[in-house]
Formats: structure tokens, sequence, C-alpha cells
């Protein structure tokens, strides 16, 4: 049986997806750091008398990081994704794990998320895989009745 590239893409199309959706994500953990988390400026801002509504939503992602919220999320959405038999399902955990992901490599929670991107591609390409076998009643096993 020969594989040919367009199997190939076909197969691994979930992946595509949630590298995208991890991609965006890292570019807007990159921007919520560096303008919104580590200015001294902002911490100033919010600590001063008549701070602005917004800061209670960066203390609030702060102290998320700090106990590595971000990260184990992501673990926990590509334990999912990895356990659910639901292809749609799994593959909607997965792309949430990787955008959860992709934000906690960029937002202090690296080992984690790190971790989290391996289990969530791994579930993902299986699942592809899974899409290639045929069913029980597609010319496996004696047919019914």
């Amino acid at each position: 049986m020969a594989i040919s590239a367009m199997g190939v893409i076909r197969r691994r199309a979930p992946v595509l997806p949630a590298l995208l959706v991890f991609l965006a994500f890292v570019l807007l953990a990159y921007g919520t750091r560096y303008a919104v988390v580590e200015p001294e400026a902002m911490g100033a801002l919010c600590a001063a008398a008549g701070a602005p509504v917004w800061c209670p939503l960066r203390t609030a992602l702060i102290v998320v990081t700090e106990w590595n919220g971000l990260g184990l999320a992501a673990v926990a959405f590509a334990l999912a994704c990895l356990l659910v038999r639901a292809p749609a399902r799994a593959a909607a955990l997965g792309v949430v794990a990787m955008a959860s992901a992709g934000a906690g490599l960029i937002l202090y929670n690296a080992t984690w998320a790190s971790a989290a991107t391996a289990i969530a591609l791994v579930a993902l390409a299986r699942r592809g895989d899974d899409r290639d076998q045929p069913s029980d009643f597609e010319g496996r096993g004696a047919e019914p009745g």
C-alpha cells in the first residue's frame, strides 16, 4: 500500500490548527508579558491610588503564573485530549492544551507547558493516525448477520 503526500497531510491535519493556535498564543503572551506584566511603570500604576480598572486582571494573571496555573491547565487539557475517545472533543481539548501551553511557555510556566505541548502533539498526531484505521465493519472480521 503506497502512502501519498496528501494522505500524510490529511492524517496530520489535527496537528496543524493546534500549531497555529499555539503560535498565536505565544505571540499574544509575548505582548502581554512585555507590555503589561514586566514593566515597572505598569506595577507602579496599579499600586497607586485610583488604579485603572484592568489592574486586578493583571494581578490575577501574575498570581496564576506564580502558581503555574497556565502550565498545569495545559497538562490537564493535554491529558484529557489523550484520554477522551470522541475525536471532535479530543481535537478541541488538544487545541486548548496547545493554547494554554503556548501562553505558559512565555508567561513563566515553561516546565509544565513544555510537557503539555509534547503530550498534546502526541495525542493529536495519534488521533490523526486513528482516522486511517478501518472500523470493525469495514473489512475486518466477520460481517454481522
